[in-house]
């Protein structure tokens, strides 16, 4: 849910948009818009 608001108010995407382009894949890292390419911070805890 973060991603989709933060990829939003950032203005990646338009409003309640977010979510359709999550799901497509845009935002995945071979994605036009990749997000949290390096795993996001739960993966940033354990492998720092």
């Amino acid at each position: 849910m973060t991603e989709i608001v933060a990829i939003e108010e950032f203005g990646f995407f338009n409003k309640r948009e977010g979510w359709k382009a999550a799901e497509e894949g845009r935002t995945k890292v071979d994605g036009d818009k990749p997000v949290n390419t390096s795993g996001g911070l739960l993966s940033r805890i354990n492998g720092q």
